[in-house]
Order: structure tokens, then sequence, then C-alpha cells
């Protein structure tokens, strides 16, 4: 054998390896995620509610019944959102990895 086919039979072999991993990994999250329990009869009467009004307030939207949505840049809107959304993720991540461990209480892991 020459060096590249050596060279590409260890990358296969790392790939299968690191595959294997990836699946047991997401076979893991699935459990976890299928030990948890159903939410209650009215958070899902809440949530069906929830869903229905945005659904309602985008038709208005769209056809134009609400024009003081007309001033506003929604593009503008979605970044922002996705923004603070982004510094949330970060401050809990924080708060779970480093400040919950050193100053008391466990993690959820």
């Amino acid at each position: 054998m020459n060096s590249q086919n050596i060279l590409l039979c260890n990358l296969k072999s790392v790939h299968v390896n690191s595959l294997a991993v990836d699946l047991a990994f997401m076979k893991n999250i699935i459990n976890k995620s299928n030990n948890q329990q159903s939410p209650c009869q009215v958070c899902r009467k809440i949530r069906v509610l929830v869903v229905l009004i945005m659904l309602a307030i985008g038709v208005l939207a769209a056809r134009g019944y609400l024009p003081f949505i007309k001033n506003i840049d929604l593009t503008a809107v979605a970044a922002d959102l996705v923004g603070i959304g982004l510094v949330i993720t970060i401050v809990w991540k924080i708060y779970l990895e480093y400040w919950k461990p050193k100053y008391g209480g466990t993690t959820d892991q």
C-alpha cells in the first residue's frame, strides 16, 4: 500500500468512529427529551390560542388592516429579536456553566 491509501483508510475509520459517536450522542439527547412529561391540558390550550392569535395578526397585517405596521421595518425587528435571543442564550449558558456550579447548586446534567 502506498501512503495515499493508508491516509484514506485512516480518514475513513476516523469518519466512521466520529459518526458512531455522533449517533450515540443524538440517541442520548432523544432519550432525554422522551423522558419528559407531556404538557398539561391548560398549557396546550394556551399554546393553541397564542398560535391562532399570531396567525390572525399575520393575516390582518398582510391584508393591510393594521396601518401602524406600515411604518415598522420588520427586518430590523426580526434582527433585534435574534440578537436579544442570542444574548439571553449566552447569559443563560454562562449562568449554568460557571455561576451555578461555583456559587452553589448543581447543574442539570
